[in-house]
């Protein structure tokens, strides 16, 4: 296995292992399925986080990565095939969040699309819409989301 596949299992365990579910060094989706594409997808998000130089916007798109994979990890079973799409978006906003010419389309409809999977999952404490709002704005200064329900 990767090294940093290894660095991404071992953060989700931890996340896991706080939310005080059993550490078993697999990612799963309500549970019970383990879905390698959601991991792929999840450890590729890692990868390009970790590529950044040191400062402020590297810090918020791990925050975000961090809280995201807590969101899948807690997706109710209704919602649990959606965990790919969810893992997609994240991967799009950080992949236009780091680009040379980021696609203000593309991040504004994979920040949505994270925004709507925030809803899901009841009692949610991370904070998904500030953190996109906060990379967005050091993108472009005058970004700003649709007004959370």
């Amino acid at each position: 296995m990767a090294s940093k596949t290894k660095e991404t299992l071992a953060e989700v365990a931890i996340l896991l292992e706080r939310a005080g579910w059993r550490d078993d060094h697999s990612i799963h989706i309500c549970g019970n399925v383990t879905n390698s594409q959601v991991a792929q997808t999840l450890t590729n998000t890692t990868n390009i986080v970790q590529q950044q130089p040191p400062g402020e916007k590297k810090d918020l798109l791990d925050q975000l990565r961090r809280d995201v994979e807590a969101l899948i990890s807690h997706l109710p079973a209704d919602k649990a095939d959606e965990a790919s799409q969810v893992a997609e978006n994240l991967e799009m906003l950080v992949k236009q969040a780091t680009s040379d010419k980021p696609n203000r389309k593309w991040y504004s409809v994979s920040a949505e699309g994270l925004l709507e999977a925030s809803t899901w999952v009841k009692d949610f404490s991370g904070n998904i819409f500030g953190t996109v709002r906060q990379v967005g704005k050091l993108i472009w200064p005058d970004f700003s989301l649709p007004k959370a329900d």
